[in-house]
């Protein structure tokens, strides 16, 4: 009985070691398997349009999917194959930016309208992935740089030789100017224009800024430094006599434009041309002077008559 047990147990040790190596077996890499890497601009699933993408192969992968520094980036200070958590991850490719400077990218890529960028024919191993600022309003977008290794596993631990990444990205309003205009029509009557105006800049209905506009720079100026994710209008104050005023935007530009009014009626200057005047002060003072001596006419021919 006892050799019995004895002859169950190293059959089940041998059964054991039998399985275990293949239930451990580790799936070397097909290095002579294409590969692609495949990157998606987007902006909450919207998808971003004329992206430029750069690759920098850092390091080789072989069968067993370890990394082998290439020679222009061996001054990486850490260990590339144990890059143990997210942190690190971006630690490494902060650090490897700064080595591929003064370098050509291995692959460049630009964003369809579909938002991906495609890169195709690649050797298995280790890439920087960076990715050029763009503006595409009213937002500036700007991508964070990262690495990854192409081909990669999933999930159920099985080779992906075409591997595909989202592209993470931070985004502020991009900065603008805006050009404003003076438009004067008023041909012959250039002499009743002011010498000059001012002009109130409204961002989304608030009063943020006013320029002056005059002959020395052109009835012209540029409010710079502008979020873009805006409305900017602009109104002139204090419309000069014998204009109105109407705005316009073409091609950017906010035109302010002022039009001779034929309808005003003019006011004459007091006093006009010709007409003579006096103060009313000394007016009044003559006009009670005369009284006065009226009545002290009146007052002697009365006596004259009571003393016939």
């Amino acid at each position: 009985m006892k050799n019995r047990m004895t002859r169950l147990l190293m059959l089940t040790l041998c059964l054991l070691l039998c399985v275990s190596p293949a239930a451990n077996a580790f799936e070397m890499v097909d290095l002579t398997h294409p590969v692609s890497l495949t990157l998606f601009a987007n902006d909450e699933d919207i998808p971003l349009a004329g992206v430029g993408f750069e690759l920098y192969m850092v390091a080789e992968m072989n069968e067993y999917a370890q990394f082998e520094l290439l020679p222009a980036y061996e001054g990486f200070s850490g260990d590339i194959n144990r890059l143990d958590d997210a942190a690190s991850w971006i630690m490494a490719a902060e650090e490897l930016v700064m080595l591929v400077q003064g370098h050509d990218p291995d692959a460049a890529a630009t964003s369809g309208e579909n938002g991906l960028a495609v890169f195709e024919g690649l050797v298995p191993g280790l890439y920087l992935v960076t990715g050029k600022p763009v503006e595409i309003l009213p937002w500036t977008y700007t991508f964070t740089n990262f690495l990854v290794s192409v081909p990669t596993r999933d999930f159920e631990d099985e080779w992906v030789y075409d591997v595909f990444s989202d592209v993470k990205l931070e985004k502020e309003p991009a900065i603008i100017s805006i050009d404003v205009v003076k438009v004067w029509d008023d041909l012959g009557y250039e002499k009743d224009r002011p010498v000059s105006i001012y002009v109130d800049l409204y961002c989304d209905g608030e009063r943020i800024a006013a320029a002056q506009l005059h002959d020395g720079n052109s009835w012209s100026h540029t409010f710079e430094n502008l979020p873009s994710a805006h409305e900017y209008t602009v109104k002139e104050r204090d419309v000069p006599r014998w204009y109105k005023v109407s705005y316009e935007v073409i091609n950017g530009v906010l035109v302010v434009r002022n039009d001779r009014d034929e309808t005003i009626t003019p006011v004459p200057d007091i006093p006009s041309t010709g007409q003579i005047t006096l103060p009313i002060p000394i007016l009044a003072g003559v006009g009670v002077l005369l009284v006065l001596c009226g009545w002290f006419i009146n007052r002697k021919w009365s006596q004259a008559h009571e003393e016939e």
